[in-house]
């Protein structure tokens, strides 16, 4: 990526995770349990899938635009995912069956990242596709989870 468009990418992705991290606070308000899902790996929509329903509808519409601009503005694809449990499947594992099945990012580039929220099990997970590695490595998206996620799972 040229320098402005990792700019752009950066802004807009900690834009976007921190709008993402914000949306997870409902959960905390929530008062009854989610149901559990069966961790077979799941189609998702753009940009958020939120089968938890822990993600406002203000929320989600803003995390969709913040999604489709910095696709707009990158190529860089990026899809949340919220579900109540991983049941037997680690969420590093679960995680990487779903952006390997759903394809994130485009094809021959890999500029995808998915962020998976597991509720129940208090796990979160961001998979970051080859291609951005470069910009978004583990350590990096491990901060950047610790700094906005982890808080809302305690």
């Amino acid at each position: 990526m040229e320098s402005a468009e990792k700019r752009t990418f950066g802004t807009l992705f900690f834009n976007f995770s921190l709008l993402v991290a914000l949306s997870f606070l409902s959960f905390l308000c929530l008062s009854s349990p989610v149901s559990a899902l069966d961790p077979q790996v799941p189609t998702l929509t753009p940009y958020v899938t939120d089968f938890s329903d822990v993600i406002s509808p203000e929320y989600e519409s803003m995390i969709n635009g913040y999604a489709a601009q910095l696709e707009a503005a990158t190529t860089a694809e990026i899809a949340v995912l919220t579900v109540s449990t991983t049941l037997d499947m680690s969420i590093e594992e679960y995680a990487v069956r779903v952006f390997e099945e759903n394809g994130i990012g485009q094809r021959g580039v890999d500029n995808g990242i998915l962020i998976v929220a597991a509720i129940e099990d208090r796990e979160w997970r961001i998979e970051v596709g080859y291609g951005l590695e470069g910009d978004i490595n583990d350590a990096k998206a491990g901060r950047i989870g610790r700094a906005y996620m982890t808080e809302y799972f305690r």
